[in-house]
């Protein structure tokens, strides 16, 4: 918008609105005041000057009703030169008194008085256009619009959007573009050509030959475009994309036996034949020949024959027999050799296919491969002997060893236990016990409290000086015989002077008695409390809130205002159709359509706004009940006689019995 634009908007705006004695912030930037502090020149090229004015004094706010305004004093007070219909009065000083006054949008102190500002002398008012600024008192207006434009009572001059009719007269499936004063068709969507008329029909691709199609196969022309037929049997692709031979070799697709070569061809493929080992043909199937079937496949009869692929193989002779099993088997006496591996005690028997080892002498018994081992008695049972004595092997017996000492008897009839506490405590200081135990004996140990042995004699055990670790560090160790004692926990602890006295956390409960959100620090015996969070003010323990917008911290930019929040404050726009942005800190526009792509229906069109938001139908849509629905000319216009029918693509036709082109209709046999 131009300067004078603005100007045009905000007296409007701002007209009523200093019609009272408090005026808006919108209208500040068009009045002056007249102050000691800031004087205020006359407008450009005027000859007056600016001086102060003298403020002349006023009685009491409540000393009359007569006259008086909000500010409690009457608006004459303001000092001379003061006009209602010109300026407004102002209270400087907050002491319920008008002091001076200022001027109301439209005007500008020339001398000590408020003249009316000519504001068509600047760009033409901001009319639009061949129109005519005409200067009034505190305002002005605009002539007649030029050709294409309308009146608008807040711009002046608004351009006509000839597309909302009839779409600009563009064909439907063309986009009306406005421009000021004007309007424009679009180009036909993709597979339509305008011809001399504007309107768009149909392009033959295929007859032009601009289709693209692959050689193999056939374009198909549609409307508004093209299809091409798909590639022939053994090729892929698409007729758009071109058509590639498939080589069903390299990709397993073949119908070759996997044993026989496959050849790709054009569209197919050629199969080999099948390798020596086989029957049939590589198409058919290759069938493997089992040689074993017959005489074994020639194998000794002894092993086992087995059919490969292509083949067969014989079986190893089996143990005991030497050979292989295609030239044949015999068999090998084991015995004749180093006796067969039998043990030199025993006699080897040589037999088909092996050999047997004859049974061991008496006191040994048989082991692996015909070796005899001598029986250990002692393996079992310690052989009998007591299990605290040794027991020797020996060929075909054993024996056994002497008693430990603290037993007596023999190994081979036992061992008994002597039991030395049974004479004298077995040696052992009172008060403590002797124990017997298996071969010897043990003195118990001193009481708990007390040091020493059972042998040497027990003396009490000062706890307090000897272990430092006996009471928490924070308590008194008494010393007991055998024995000693702590104190209590001093206050802010818990637990036992001989447990350990352990800090209590006052913070694990209740925050410690801190205000929410503050951050309670736990201390030996006590705690502290941090700083009041965010959006507060207090000592940790008592927080109020602090209200932000009447603080400077109040950073709500553009037109968005304050609102306190508990903690802190958010920016709200006022206005409907904008949403704060804290990046930008300011109220931007919402726009609707980015947000819901569905916002004006499946065929319309959203187009975003200042604020809101605008929808209208696609090309070749019209509004309907329903939304956008298709275009239909002779259902739009009711253009079809009374005996036609509309049908399809908007084409009016006579009813049987009748003739004509639908708009008009004759009954068979003459008008």
């Amino acid at each position: 918008m131009t300067q004078g634009g603005e100007s045009r908007e905000r007296a409007h705006v701002c007209a009523a609105a200093l019609g009272a004695v408090l005026f808006l912030g919108a209208c500040s930037g068009n009045v002056q005041e007249r102050t000691d502090e800031n004087p205020i020149v006359g407008q450009p090229g005027s000859d007056a000057s600016a001086r102060d004015v003298e403020v002349a004094p006023v009685a009491d706010a409540g000393a009359s009703d007569a006259g008086a305004t909000d500010g409690g004093a009457s608006g004459e007070d303001a000092g001379l030169g003061y006009d209602p219909a010109t300026s407004t009065p102002i209270d400087r000083d907050g002491d319920g008194r008008y002091d001076t006054f200022e001027c109301k949008l439209g005007f500008f102190l020339q001398g000590d008085r408020c003249a009316d500002q000519n504001e068509c002398a600047v760009d033409n008012g901001g009319c639009v256009g061949a129109t005519v600024c005409v200067n009034t008192f505190g305002g002005f207006v605009c002539g007649a619009c030029p050709a294409g434009y309308v009146v608008d009572p807040v711009t002046g001059c608004k351009d006509v959007n000839e597309c909302l009719v009839d779409n600009g007269g563009c064909d439907p499936m063309t986009r009306c573009s406005n421009a000021p004063g004007r309007s424009y068709c679009g180009p036909c969507p993709s597979g339509y050509t305008k011809n001399d008329v504007g309107a768009c029909v149909d392009t033959d691709e295929c007859a032009l030959d601009v289709d693209g199609c692959d050689a193999l196969t056939t374009c198909t022309n549609t409307e508004g475009g093209f299809t091409c037929g798909d590639c022939p049997q053994g090729y892929t692709g698409g007729g758009a994309s071109g058509c590639l031979d498939i080589d069903e070799c390299a990709a397993g697709r073949s119908s070759c036996d996997p044993l026989v070569r496959c050849i790709n061809t054009p569209g197919g493929v050629s199969c080999g034949a099948c390798p020596p080992g086989y029957t049939g043909d590589g198409v058919t199937g290759c069938t493997d020949i089992d040689e074993c079937a017959v005489d074994n496949g020639g194998c000794d009869p002894s092993v086992v024959c087995t059919n490969r692929g292509g083949g067969f193989t014989c079986g190893q002779c089996p143990p005991g027999y030497a050979g292989t099993g295609g030239t044949g088997c015999s068999d090998v006496d084991e015995c004749a050799l180093n006796n067969g591996g039998c043990d030199p005690l025993v006699a080897c028997t040589n037999l088909p296919g092996g050999f047997q080892c004859g049974s061991c002498p008496s006191g040994y018994v048989g082991g692996a491969n015909g070796v005899c081992q001598d029986i250990d008695e002692c393996a079992a049972g310690n052989g009998g002997c007591d299990p605290l004595t040794v027991c020797t092997n020996r060929p075909g017996a054993r024996s056994c060893g002497e008693c430990p000492p603290g037993y007596m008897g023999t190994g081979a009839t036992g061992c008994i236990d002597v039991d030395e506490c049974a004479t004298n405590n077995g040696g052992c200081q009172l008060p403590t016990v002797c124990m017997n135990t298996p071969g010897g004996f043990s003195c118990g140990d001193c009481p708990t409290g007390y040091r020493g042995t059972g042998l040497t004699g027990c003396t009490d055990i000062n706890e307090c000086v000897e272990n430092s670790d006996a009471c928490d560090p924070l308590v008194t160790c008494m010393n007991t015989l055998g024995s000693y004692r702590c104190g209590s926990c001093p206050f802010g602890y818990t637990g036992g002077g001989s447990t350990g006295c352990v800090d209590v956390d006052e913070c694990a409960s209740g925050n410690g008695g801190c205000f929410p959100g503050a951050v309670c620090t736990n201390l030996m015996g006590s705690s502290a409390c941090g700083a009041c969070p965010l959006g507060y003010d207090g000592d940790g323990r008592t927080c109020t809130n602090i209200d932000e917008c009447a603080t400077p911290l109040n950073t709500c930019g553009g037109t968005s205002i304050c609102v306190d929040a508990v903690p802190g404050f958010d920016c709200l726009c006022p206005e409907p159709g904008y949403r704060y942005d804290r990046a930008a800190n300011a109220c931007l526009d919402i726009n609707e359509c980015a947000e819901d792509a569905a916002l004006c229906g499946a065929n319309g069109q959203c187009e975003n706004g200042a604020g809101t938001y605008f929808c209208s139908c696609r090309v070749g849509y019209v509004r309907g009940d329903a939304g956008c629905e298709r275009y239909n000319a002779c259902t739009v216009s009711s253009e079809c006689h009374p005996s036609a029918t509309c049908g399809p693509f908007g084409l009016c036709q006579c009813n049987p019995g009748y003739f004509g082109d639908g708009r008009v209709c004759f009954p068979d046999g003459g008008p």
